[in-house]
């Protein structure tokens, strides 16, 4: 009778108090993103350079595309970093 009990309380708590998934680790979020992004930077140095030197057939538009893409990246890490923050200050309130 106190297993059907207890089986029975364990049922309800389930039901009322919903399990907390666990918290992303955004510090390996924001690592992997920069690691990405420092790889697409790489690559646009290297077209640059290589263009430069004449190395390269005129890559003008992919260099230039690549530039736009670095910079929208690092804007979206930085608003990924300040809203992190933000929930980071939030849940210690």
């Amino acid at each position: 009778m106190a297993t059907a009990k207890n089986a029975r309380a364990r049922r309800t708590r389930s039901l009322t108090s919903p399990a907390r998934s666990p918290q992303p680790d955004f510090g390996a979020v924001l690592g992997s993103f920069a690691a990405a992004l420092s790889l697409t930077e790489t690559v646009a140095n290297a077209l640059e350079a290589a263009e430069d030197r004449g190395e390269a057939a005129s890559v003008a538009s992919e260099i230039s595309a690549l530039r736009q893409s670095v910079e929208s990246l690092r804007r979206v890490y930085t608003q990924l970093d300040l809203a992190i923050v933000q929930l980071d200050s939030d849940r210690q309130r």
